[in-house]
């Protein structure tokens, strides 16, 4: 049977994803390593960035000659499925908090891995959760907890090394 290959061409489905968030083990309780979690109730994780850019004029022309970089924001939102406990009621406790926006700076790293065998990451550094919202309605069929966060960086989806070929 032959099998199909496309090198640098693969692709994952939502299915596809795993996101663990690590809390510093300077931050968490007794721990000598970083504190890692597996957050399956997650349904969507969206990234933004954006980068302030201004027009470098001259006089006498009403045309920019350029634009500099300034301010760069990295920022998105997660939404979770309620099942019967809050998704981070173990981050809480581990960092003592009681409160989600109180819960210190995450570093989100998602997994991909298909059927396929191929497998990449990406990174969110410095996840701060600035807003925390809840849908219920008795037009859907279950509870969701929405979050907005601000970040500090992000490694870019990068596929791993010594997959197959």
């Amino acid at each position: 049977m032959a099998v199909l290959s496309i090198n640098g061409y693969d692709s994952y489905s939502g299915c596809d994803i795993v996101v663990t968030a690590s809390l510093p083990k300077s931050l968490a309780d007794d721990a000598s390593d970083d504190i890692y979690f597996t957050l399956g109730s997650l349904q969507t994780l969206s990234i933004s960035t954006h980068q302030d850019k201004r027009p470098v004029r001259s006089l006498g022309n009403m045309n920019a000659k350029d634009y500099v970089m300034g301010q760069r924001t990295i920022a998105g939102s997660l939404v979770f499925a309620v099942f019967d406990r809050h998704f981070a009621d173990r981050i809480m406790k581990a960092a003592g908090v009681i409160i989600p926006d109180e819960i210190p700076a995450l570093d989100l790293t998602i997994t991909f891995a298909n059927e396929y065998g191929r497998s990449s990451r990406m990174v969110v550094y410095g996840v701060k959760i600035i807003n925390e919202g809840q849908v219920m309605s008795i037009n859907d069929l279950y509870t969701e907890n929405t979050y907005q966060f601000v970040a500090l960086g992000l490694e870019p989806l990068t596929a791993e090394e010594g997959r197959p070929s």
